[in-house]
């Protein structure tokens, strides 16, 4: 008998699975392919991807596309409903939950997925309606990072639309909780503030179930602080700090800079997107022992990971479980948190962790680098121990595979598969294609800069940017010099040019419409600056992305037919 299957439903993209969220949905359906198979649906904005990608023999994901100009359309709806003038006070999320349960397009094909599924889980409370309206003789679970009510209060503020749009998330996420068969906490605490958030009656507080989060565990052998390679860079210590660009990423953030200006003999490495409100935003001096790298490669990600002596995670405020603490704890390194960083974990104080606060985690941390090594092992080891025991993504999935069973009556269990079996794909990753000849980099922002340091680490280096910010041209670019667009096409277009930005199509459309041939342009579409293909190299699917449709949109949308 063909085994079952059961269907996620989400509400942003998950590739390349680089951020918690995504990580914490990759881990958890890896985990339950064991005992089913699974499909992931995630409602994108961009169609770049195949039509369903296979990550592992087990999982699919399946992106569903929505028009940009749908969303538009959605947004100046909701803004003359809630008289809004500026967009920046509008709440994307908020658009989401009042009006793409109103897509039939997407509702009909989440419901054509789910015709062979047991189960239907919303993966998040903004999904409750498009799940509901498309799956209404499925079975509906909840899975819950935090509750989303207390989140966006927090958010909000005193901002002057709080009271509407938190009454709308209230009634929402209440309307989700109190309909969902059963809703998956991060922990006992989340579980217990919906239950008297939302006032759920005793006849149905047993529907919420604390899962917790977790971390794919098989994948990663530990290194612990004994075994740690020495960098040989003058500096005694080495510590780590992975966020994304919240705010109170960007406030723990700069606790880490605090530290490297009160300790000359310890570097910090600031990775993630939480850099562009570091060094943008706030323009903060940074010491010289702060190394601000920004979005990296997996590789460099990791190689930090197996190498720092210690990780920090100074949060004062938030929400969930930060899955990157569970990413330290896999690899060996220890870690320093707040309470609100370790939030949900059950850490143990100078067992498995180290807990601080912001007004004394600078003694802290010196006095933990100053103890022996044994010590700072114990502390490693015991943290793994912690996760492989109570939070790996394994022993969590088995846990609601046991739930299903017991509702519904299905064995599941019993068509187990070996662990070998659900391991996941290699991503298909070509080798960078470097111009042969003379080329320029187009656009002197994060990914330019990204491109010119993976470039000039391959032994290239480019003849200028090209640019259209004036104050680039006159001043240059780390010693590199700035030409403008129309200088680039009148004497260089026959030059190889590599454009590195995040929305690059329209860019290589405006090139290919001022009689730059396809051959010449190549893409640096990734962040990191460390993946350059070709344009007229781009056929069939590599690694998410059906590159061959991107290819002929952009040739249609320029009218170039060689």
């Amino acid at each position: 008998m063909a085994r079952k299957t059961i269907t996620a439903v989400n509400h942003y993209d998950v590739f390349p699975f680089n951020h918690g969220g995504s990580l914490g949905i990759r881990g958890l359906y890896k985990a339950l392919s064991e005992w089913v198979d699974v499909n992931i649906v995630t409602i994108v904005r961009e169609h770049v991807y195949a039509d369903e990608v296979w990550i592992s023999n087990h999982v699919r994901v399946i992106p569903l596309y929505v028009p940009v100009e749908y969303e538009k359309g959605c947004i100046e709806e909701f803004k003359k409903t809630e008289k809004i003038l500026d967009n920046d006070d509008v709440d994307v999320d908020q658009v989401f939950m009042r009006y793409f349960c109103k897509n039939e397009d997407i509702i009909e094909k989440i419901r054509k997925i789910t015709e062979d599924s047991i189960l239907v889980l919303a993966e998040h409370t903004y999904t409750w309606r498009v799940v509901k309206k498309a799956c209404v003789d499925k079975p509906i679970w909840y899975r819950a990072n935090n509750v989303e009510y207390d989140y966006k209060k927090n958010l909000y503020k005193d901002k002057y639309f709080k009271d509407s749009y938190l009454k709308f998330l209230y009634d929402f996420e209440k309307e989700c909780c109190v309909n969902c068969e059963k809703v998956l906490t991060v922990s006992q605490l989340e579980a217990d503030r919906f239950i008297d958030l939302y006032n759920i009656p005793a006849s149905m507080q047993d529907k919420f179930m604390d899962i917790k989060s977790g971390y794919d565990t098989d994948s990663v052998n530990p290194i612990y602080p004994w075994e740690r390679k020495i960098f040989d860079d003058g500096y005694s210590y080495h510590g780590l700090y992975i966020a994304s660009a919240t705010k109170n990423a960007l406030d723990a953030a700069k606790y880490c800079v605090e530290l490297a200006k009160a300790y000359d003999d310890i570097k910090i490495f600031v990775v993630g997107s939480v850099y562009s409100l570091l060094e943008k935003k706030e323009r903060i001096a940074i010491p010289l022992n702060v190394e601000v790298m920004g979005i990296v490669s997996d590789e460099t990600k990791e190689e930090l990971l197996r190498t720092c002596d210690f990780a920090m995670n100074l949060m004062e405020s938030g929400a969930g479980i930060n899955i990157k603490m569970f990413e330290y704890f896999a690899y060996g390194i220890p870690v320093i948190a707040t309470e609100y960083g370790a939030r949900g974990i059950e850490i143990e104080n100078g067992k498995n962790g180290i807990i601080t606060t912001t007004d004394k985690y600078k003694e802290d941390i010196r006095a933990f680098l100053d103890s022996d090594k044994a010590y700072k092992d114990s502390i490693a080891k015991n943290a793994r121990m912690l996760l492989e025991d109570v939070y790996s993504w394994r022993s969590l999935a088995k846990k609601i595979v046991c739930e299903i069973e017991s509702m519904y009556g299905y064995e599941l269990l019993k068509d187990a598969v070996s662990l070998s079996d659900i391991s996941l794909y290699t991503r298909f990753n070509n080798p960078s294609i470097f111009p042969k000849g003379e080329f320029f980099i187009r656009c002197a922002g994060m990914y330019g800069l990204a491109t010119l340091d993976y470039l000039e680490a391959k032994g290239y280096k480019p003849q200028a940017f090209v640019d259209s910010d004036t104050e680039k041209i006159e001043s240059g670019i780390n010693g590199i010099k700035v030409i403008s667009l129309e200088e680039y096409e009148h004497y260089h277009k026959d030059k190889d040019i590599i454009v590195s930005a995040n929305k690059w199509e329209q860019i290589v459309v405006d090139l290919l419409s001022r009689g730059v041939e396809a051959n010449h342009i190549y893409i640096s579409y990734h962040i990191s600056g460390e993946c350059i293909v070709r344009l007229s190299d781009l056929k069939g699917r590599i690694g998410y992305y059906d590159w061959e449709k991107r290819r002929k949109d952009i040739y249609a949308m320029a009218g170039y037919n060689k």
